[in-house]
């Protein structure tokens, strides 16, 4: 298998993982609801994952433009995507938060989110967002999915620690490369 394959199945299998992943945090019951903020950054991450593997490279690292494509059915405008990507997927990722106003609903009726008349998002339709997610998804040529990492944006290994192709073994690591040696892995 080669590196390119190697990587579009990683990513795959990953998107696959994020769906269902996505679909336990909805059907999970607790008070006040499911798991809907872990819901909604999975989805979040898998139509990032999904940009980035059809659309053409643009050199962003956020790829949530694609919720404005014709795979999803465009049911974003470009600047509505570009306010989802600031307001909900950033602030999930990397603060744990989201945009004071903005509200989850387990709902699976009416268009994923809705905006005020200001043009800010303001509630996600979680079990909407988890249906166009998946339904674009399956409407990826998985053999023509592209990748980041299979148009030759490979992981910089001279960052990794000088120790590192040494300090674990690749059998009691657990890890399998998908470069295919233990000394070609990143942190």
């Amino acid at each position: 298998m080669t590196t390119e394959d190697a990587i579009r199945e990683q990513a795959i299998t990953a998107i696959g993982e994020y769906l269902r992943a996505s679909e336990i945090c909805i059907d999970t019951v607790k008070s006040g609801g499911g798991l809907g903020y872990a819901a909604t950054l999975l989805l979040l991450c898998a139509a990032d994952a999904i940009g980035h593997g059809v659309l053409p490279d643009n050199g962003d690292f956020t790829r949530l433009d694609v919720l404005a494509d014709p795979l999803f059915d465009q049911v974003l405008s470009p600047d509505q995507a570009r306010q989802v990507k600031n307001w909900y997927r950033h602030l999930l990722a990397h603060t744990a938060t989201m945009a004071i106003g903005v509200h989850l609903e387990p709902g699976a009726q009416g268009m994923p989110f809705e905006f005020d008349s200001m043009g800010a998002p303001v509630l996600i339709r979680v079990g909407k967002l988890h249906e166009i997610v998946s339904t674009a998804w399956g409407r990826v040529e998985k053999a023509k999915f592209n990748p980041p990492g299979a148009r030759g944006k490979q992981p910089d290994l001279t960052a990794r620690p000088l120790d590192w192709g040494t300090s674990l073994s690749h059998a009691a690591s657990g890890v399998t490369s998908i470069l295919g040696s233990a000394s070609a892995r990143t942190p």
